[in-house]
């Protein structure tokens, strides 16, 4: 059976990732926002798919057992080149 995720339910997701200081279990996100595990996996991977297609500097993936956020790819912390350097505000 599948259920419709809604975009508050992605947002839930993301925000519990985001502030998450360890993996989260599929499990506990489904209760967290009362939604079936096997959407809240799919929500996960879309999202995860999502923020690597666009080079994202940090990454959302499945390890230990859970789901979390952390740091993109190191070559995002390489050096700037001479010259390239971000506008200040």
């Amino acid at each position: 059976m599948s259920v419709e995720v809604t975009t508050e339910v992605v947002r839930a997701v993301e925000a519990i990732l985001l502030v998450a200081q360890e993996p989260v279990p599929t499990d506990l996100i489904a209760q967290l926002v009362e939604v079936p595990s096997a959407s809240i996996e799919e929500v996960c991977v879309r999202l995860a798919e999502s923020y690597e297609a666009a080079g994202h500097g940090f990454q959302i993936a499945k390890v230990a057992g859970g789901w979390r956020s952390s740091p993109g790819p190191r070559d995002i912390l390489q050096e700037r080149p001479a010259g390239d350097v971000p506008p200040s505000h």
